[in-house]
């Protein structure tokens, strides 16, 4: 991570079996907490809130406070470091995480229901971003740009060469894909079905004679 964000902040890590969940701190001193709950001990999670900190000492190389970023930035690099470290679930999506407004959340987290929904659709769309750009330049170039414009949105829109919506959109768009893909199938086999016996109404032969009266 320091050769990728090219920073290198002062840290403690503490796994604390009473902790509610695992979470790092920033202290507006240079010097950050990771807080790791004992059991969620792992690989990904570690990689998860180191990626936290790394950002946190970005934002404060570039003279930029933490909580001018909106949370589900901060959430969005960090699950984007984890897809870098070689973590990812490919799975369908439902349409509720695909639709999933997560960038509604600024500054707070989704309430407890939809915090899964949250951490699933920033987490896929990180995954998506991924294959398509370098983690350490557009987070680099992100920043640089936001300490000139102070506008997140344009940032972004700057470092992907296209307006940050529509990448959302392309994002939906590929996860419906699966969606599509079934729909197709299911319009053809009715097809089929109806055209095969549509074909054999069509074969049988009617006798168009009306019986005659008996007088």
């Amino acid at each position: 991570m320091e050769n990728l964000l090219h920073v290198s902040p002062s840290y403690s890590l503490v796994v604390d079996e009473r902790a509610e969940h695992s979470h790092s701190i920033d202290n507006d001193t240079g010097y950050y907490n990771i807080i790791i709950k004992k059991d969620e001990l792992n690989s990904t999670i570690l990689a998860h809130e180191m990626a936290h900190i790394f950002f946190f000492e970005l934002l404060r190389k570039s003279n930029i406070s933490s909580e001018e970023i909106p949370l589900w930035y901060h959430e969005l690099v960090a699950m984007w470091f984890e897809q870098f470290m070689g973590s990812s679930s490919a799975r369908i999506l439902s349409f509720k995480c695909i639709f999933f407004n997560f960038t509604f959340f600024d500054t707070d987290y989704p309430q407890s229901e939809e915090l899964e929904l949250f951490y699933d659709s920033i987490g896929n769309f990180a995954e998506y971003l991924s294959k398509r750009y370098n983690f350490s330049s557009f987070v680099v170039e992100s920043v640089e740009k936001y300490r000139y414009s102070g506008d997140l949105m344009a940032s972004l829109d700057a470092v992907l060469k296209t307006e940050f919506d529509k990448v959302v959109m392309r994002w939906r768009l590929t996860e419906l894909t699966p969606y599509f893909s079934f729909l197709l199938i299911v319009v053809i086999f009715i097809y089929l079905v109806l055209g095969r016996g549509d074909k054999r109404w069509r074969e049988l032969k009617f006798d168009p004679k009306i019986p005659e009266d008996d007088l």
